[in-house]
């Protein structure tokens, strides 16, 4: 198997002829991620090793995901870096998966897919909430204006159970 970067997938056989039954990686891998109006903005960063325990083999690795999107509030362009780290036992039957505690990783056919690791990884770890800044006040809800930029000029309905306040303070300043 090729070590060179964009090789993403490992299999375990490699691992059991490897001295100290360890591998070390480390790969820029293009993921082809996109959902849920997040997109792979550059190829992924992972690092990390694939140790066999005496038939119990573990996965850690650290991720460096870049990702664009949209600000939740402002609807402007955003990219970010998710970094995430996985330390899981490598399990070969899927349906084992489920019987494990925790996380697990699985190597199906004894072949390991860095991808669909990193896949998995982004959709775990990646924010609900994607904005811009912390302080981003969004759009307004009535005429649309981004109030990063300034206050919007448009009047703001007043809720019609107040209507009987506006009316009582009117009279009283009479």
């Amino acid at each position: 198997m090729a070590h060179g970067a964009g090789a993403s997938i490992f299999f375990l056989e490699e691992l059991y002829h490897a001295k100290d039954q360890r591998l070390v990686f480390e790969r820029e891998l293009a993921t082809g991620f996109c959902e849920d109006g997040v997109s792979e903005s550059a190829p992924a960063r992972i690092s990390g090793s694939l140790t066999d325990y005496s038939g119990e083999i573990q996965f850690r690795a650290a991720v460096r995901f870049f990702y664009q999107t949209v600000c939740d509030r402002c609807l402007k362009p955003i990219e970010g870096v998710l970094e995430f780290s996985i330390d899981a036992p490598v399990v070969t039957d899927p349906a084992k998966r489920e019987e494990a505690e925790g996380e697990t990783v699985v190597a199906e056919n004894e072949a390991l897919d860095l991808c669909e690791i990193i896949r998995y990884g982004v959709r775990e770890y990646l924010p609900a909430k994607r904005v811009c800044s912390m302080t981003c006040k969004g759009l307004c809800p009535t005429c649309g204006a981004d109030l990063n930029e300034g206050k919007c000029s448009c009047k703001k309905p007043v809720d019609p159970r107040l209507e009987g306040l506006k009316e009582f303070f009117n009279e009283s300043n009479d």
